[in-house]
């Protein structure tokens, strides 16, 4: 049926460039019919050209950006089933925590190593490894942990065969699936797969149903091209629905693909009932809720009816790329790019700044007098804030706290925020704009809570860059913006500007890297993204790869099992949690590699098929 609602909401959608928005429309032929019984007008191959159109494989239609009169003309054609705007999909914003070099608990939390004696992920009938498609930010195909795994992809962002991760997301998903087993680094769950990279996720982690149903295309043609068995891990979602997206997918299913998908990090304990993220909440994917290492429910995980499993999400160590700092001695320093929005609202995505050149420390970066004439065509290096004192300054998810002892001014501190000394002293912090002091008492930690109006003022981010750029900088290197200690990628500062030509390129490092840097001012820095390391993360998005990883596992001990079978075997052998039997909380339980590999081949251990446990509900679907 038409959808006649979709008037309306063309009103409450933001606008966007020449009048158009990005559509996707559903046909009733195939695309190369349906064209033909479209509006001639326009798919006049210049018109064409200017909506961007993609063609669909994997349902009838195709992406666009159209002007609303196209949409009236489209939904008049009699051709057109459907027409609705893209949905947003995004990564599920774990969170991150500095971590050390340690072996990953996860991977024996869902029994892997138990498997690896009979494989590691490869078929067993001697068809090669099981194919694990990566729809995410892409991946970091030089690191050492996933080269050789790593088989190709595609960018559905730039439209190449290049998925490469300028985010880190997807390189840190793919390393829980599949991380070499070479006794350095971290192991995978799986480490003999084959992995392939499907970029929709852009270098900001947001992307659109369009490109992740485009991404299914992709996986049936390449499965059609050369066979095998296919999961496809979608660590991504939102809590917005699309029909078209489900449509998509249960097609995907159709073709023998196995998905499994992010319940979401969003879960309010005040709304249990919210259900879960998409496209994790469609029938016949295989959602996936997070736990921690005590089989603990996480208390972001999003649950509700038709919670498929949990597993592994809280504190995973895996492989990380990112945006770096480095220098002609040989040092390395991680660095954040900072979420950059326009004075009209809309985000910028920056990308990590390509710059080689010597740096200047330019003080607070307060007025053209920090700037030294020597800054000209090199890096400014700044410190936060806007005066000398004892004082680490941070913010973080509106929450801003402070080491050490004497006063300090701060910036963008706004009414409700909560102020806390790490560590011992006394500190005065006088927000700016009001005058107004709190003095924080010795206590480990001490909070207090503004209670004035909006203090954005003080030094902020974009003056300094701003008047680095009008000194000529080429690029802006912040430092100390690290919370009690924390490392610098626990934060994505943000800028507000006019447009994204006010600034110059700009990053940000840790107190102690800044601190490196300005003991050597005759070293030449080199800003850049591909920093290649381990890291600790939390979300339901490094759940997600665990399941699919021990789904391929299993699989690569029956081969020959069908798609429905191995996930049943996956969901159904999972180990119970929480209140016995499936529940919103757990849904059937943490996933058990030799339980499930056991189910679909147990001559291969050696022992007698074990019947899985009765649940009363089909797998992947929805309960009642």
């Amino acid at each position: 049926m038409k959808r006649l609602a979709l008037f309306i909401l063309l009103a409450a959608l933001p606008a966007v460039a020449f009048g158009s928005q990005h559509y996707i429309v559903v046909t009733t032929h195939p695309f190369d019919e349906a064209v033909q019984r479209l509006p001639r007008e326009d798919f006049d191959p210049a018109v064409r050209a200017a909506m961007r159109v993609r063609p669909f494989q994997v349902i009838n239609g195709f992406d666009a950006e159209l002007s609303d009169d196209q949409v009236k003309r489209m939904l008049a054609s009699g051709e057109v089933e459907d027409i609705e705007p893209v949905v947003e999909r995004h990564v599920m914003n774990d969170s991150i925590t500095a971590g050390q070099q340690t072996t990953p608990w996860g991977i024996s939390g869902v029994h892997a190593p138990d498997v690896w004696p009979v494989t590691r992920g490869a078929a067993l009938n001697g068809s090669g490894p099981i194919h694990v498609a990566v729809i995410d930010t892409g991946v970091d195909y030089h690191s050492p942990e996933l080269q050789a795994v790593y088989k190709g992809g595609h960018n559905f962002i730039t439209g190449s065969d290049d998925p490469l991760d300028d985010f880190g997301h997807g390189t840190h998903v793919s390393g829980i699936i599949a991380a070499a087993d070479d006794r350095q680094g971290v192991v995978g769950v799986a480490p003999a797969v084959d992995l392939f990279a499907l970029k929709v996720l852009d270098q900001c982690g947001s992307g659109s149903s369009a490109n992740v149903i485009h991404a299914i295309d992709w996986i049936v043609a390449k499965k059609q091209a050369i066979g095998g068995n296919w999961v496809a891990n979608l660590s991504l979602g939102s809590d917005t629905p699309s029909t078209t997206e489900q449509t998509a997918f249960q097609n995907g299913i159709a073709a023998g693909i196995i998905f499994c998908a992010a319940s979401g990090n969003s879960f309010d304990p005040t709304n249990p009932s919210d259900g879960l993220a998409f496209p994790a909440g469609y029938p016949g994917v295989m959602s996936v809720g997070a736990i921690d290492d005590t089989n603990t429910v996480a208390d972001f995980s999003q649950r509700g009816t038709g919670l498929s499993v949990v597993a592994p999400g809280v504190a995973v160590l895996s492989t990380i790329v990112s945006a770096s700092v480095s220098t002609d001695d040989g040092r390395v320093f991680s660095s954040v790019l900072p979420s950059i929005t326009t004075s009209g609202g809309n985000t910028l995505c920056p990308t990590a700044p390509q710059v080689t050149s010597a740096a200047v420390f330019c003080g607070f970066g307060k007025t053209a007098a920090d700037f030294p004439a020597s800054v000209n065509g090199r890096i400014a290096l700044i410190s936060r804030g806007n005066s000398q004192g004892t004082g680490t300054l941070s913010t973080k998810a509106g929450s801003t706290q402070v080491t050490g002892t004497g006063t300090s001014f701060l910036n963008d501190i706004h009414a409700g925020d909560s102020l806390t000394v790490c560590g011992q002293g006394s500190l005065q912090v006088s927000l700016v704009s009001s005058n107004t002091a709190l003095t924080l008492s010795s206590q480990t930690p001490a909070t207090s809570t503004a209670s004035s109006q909006n203090y954005a003022v003080g030094v902020t981010f974009v003056t300094k860059a701003k008047n680095a750029k009008a000194a000529g900088a080429s690029a802006v290197i912040v430092y100390n913006h690290d919370v009690c200690g924390g490392v610098a990628t626990s934060i994505t500062p943000s800028l507000t500007v006019t447009s994204a030509a006010d600034v110059p390129p700009f990053t940000f490092i840790s107190e102690d890297d800044g601190l490196s840097l300005r003991n050597t001012p005759n070293a030449v820095l080199s800003l850049g993204f591909g920093l290649e390391t381990w890291q600790l993360e939390s979300g339901t998005s490094m759940a997600t790869p665990h399941a699919t990883a021990v789904t391929a596992l299993a699989w690569a001990v029956a081969p020959n099992a069908s798609p429905s079978d191995v996930q049943n075997a996956v969901i159904n052998n999972a180990t119970d949690l929480g209140t016995a039997g499936v529940d919103t909380v757990y849904g059937h339980g943490l996933v058990n590699a030799l339980a499930a590999a056991k189910q679909l081949n147990p001559a291969a251990f050696g022992a007698p098929a074990t019947p899985p446990p009765q649940t009363g509900r089909i797998p992947g679907r929805r309960g009642h």
